[in-house]
């Protein structure tokens, strides 16, 4: 069985982005890791545009539909969102045709399981769903939104869980969401596993070449502190910019660097201007992916903030594997289980509590202590390597499909036999 070289269909629900075409999990497993093992990929993806479009993206045909944009009304959303599924479905119809798919996987969308359902029992294929954040149940907390929209949300959620039971494997984020879907949405518990962010160690490194960049921001001579990643309001990095102001008071060369954008990003940029940080803290905008390992390169020490709320306690945060891939200690806050167990067992950084004072402690204590810095890097680095490289996650979702797929055919056969003898 494990002489096949299967063909895999990812439907993925982000939005393509031709500076950042999907997440690096995505584009680091299914771009390039398993077709480098022989298989053939296909993703699909929504995007804004008018009609189907093909691209050849690192190894694999990714195909974009259309998706029109519906705003802030959960019923418009849900209509395009049914339409741009139906253009799915023919489109998949289609490729089936040519090329039969051994493996369908679908990415954190009610719509994207729907699609991957149907095509999994008229093709009978294994079907499996990758998840990685999770909505609270009860969304009724916000004053602000409409009713018809939370109770239509809610609607879904419930639809949700009902459709991922029916897959014959799932990919949660975390061994937290794991514990979760099995308490509290009663899943069973073999058919899933744990697939929790990587880094490509020989991308990430530390980088020598960055001279341009550095003058460019004007870096040089400081201690340089770097986030990377989305900038909106519910992530709370006010917190960063004001613990970075008080280390400015005590360090004064020392500089933030800001790397992704987000709708949250001019209030910080505004919060920067207040408290007369905005020549210290620099907003770069979101950045290519392969670019990040230079910006990464041009920092001392990575921050790890995650605000520990329902979603983001059961995620698995790219951002500090990254840096420490590039030799970089993190300073990333204890209350989410994925970060807390990562530094600890690596030694790769610092754990503080989510607070501004917490963290501006922990950025003072590494500013100051520049052998620190390199032996938690070197730490980081090594840990990574042995323990989240995208490539031996990629081998171990491949040993996963075989099996599956090995399962599911056995039980399919014993269905028909029993069948048969029936009749």
């Amino acid at each position: 069985m494990k002489e096949k070289k299967l063909n895999i269909l990812l439907l993925n629900k982000t939005l393509f982005n031709p500076i950042f075409p999907a997440r690096p999990a995505i584009i680091e497993i299914y771009g390039k890791d398993l077709p480098s093992f022989g298989h053939k990929v296909t993703w699909i993806c929504p995007g804004k545009i008018k009609k189907i479009i093909k691209k050849k993206i690192y190894d694999v045909d990714l195909y974009i539909i259309p998706l029109r944009s519906h705003k802030k009304s959960v019923i418009i959303k849900i209509f395009n969102l049914i339409s741009m599924s139906i253009k799915q479905y023919k489109l998949i119809k289609k490729l089936n045709q040519n090329s039969s798919f051994d493996i369908i996987q679908a990415r954190n969308s009610v719509f994207n399981i729907l699609v991957s359902l149907i095509i999994s029992k008229t093709k009978k294929i294994p079907f499996l769903y990758q998840i990685t954040f999770i909505n609270r149940d009860n969304n009724f907390q916000s004053e602000d939104r409409n009713i018809i929209n939370l109770l239509l949300e809610k609607l879904t959620n419930i639809f949700h869980y009902k459709l991922i039971k029916q897959a014959d494997f799932i990919f949660p984020i975390s061994l937290l969401m794991k514990r979760y879907l099995v308490v509290n949405k009663f899943l069973d518990e073999q058919k899933i596993y744990p697939l929790p962010m990587g880094v490509n160690h020989k991308s990430f490194f530390p980088s020598h070449n960055i001279e341009d960049l550095k003058k460019k921001y004007n870096l040089d001579n400081n201690k340089v502190f770097i986030y990377i990643g989305t900038m909106v309001k519910s992530r709370k990095l006010d917190l960063i910019i004001r613990a970075f102001h008080y280390v400015k008071k005590e360090i004064n060369n020392t500089k933030l660097l800001m790397i992704g954008d987000g709708r949250g990003k001019d209030e910080l940029k505004e919060l920067s201007l207040v408290l007369n940080l905005d020549k210290d803290v620099i907003f770069t905008g979101q950045v290519p992916y392969s670019e990040i390992p230079k910006y990464i390169s041009l920092a001392d020490i990575g921050l790890c903030p995650i605000a520990p709320n329902f979603i983001y306690k059961m995620s698995s945060p790219t951002k500090m594997l990254e840096y420490m891939a590039c030799e970089k200690p993190v300073i990333g806050n204890r209350e989410i289980l994925e970060i807390a167990s990562v530094i600890s067992k690596s030694g790769g950084g610092i754990l503080v509590d989510f607070d501004e004072k917490s963290f501006y402690l922990g950025m003072i204590k590494l500013a100051r202590d520049a052998e620190l810095i390199k032996k938690m890097g070197s730490y980081g680095r090594d840990w990574v390597i042995k323990n989240r490289s995208y490539e031996m996650m990629a081998k171990k979702i491949e040993e996963i499909y075989f099996q599956l797929i090995h399962r599911f055919y056995s039980n399919h056969s014993k269905l028909k036999q029993k069948s048969e003898s029936v009749h």
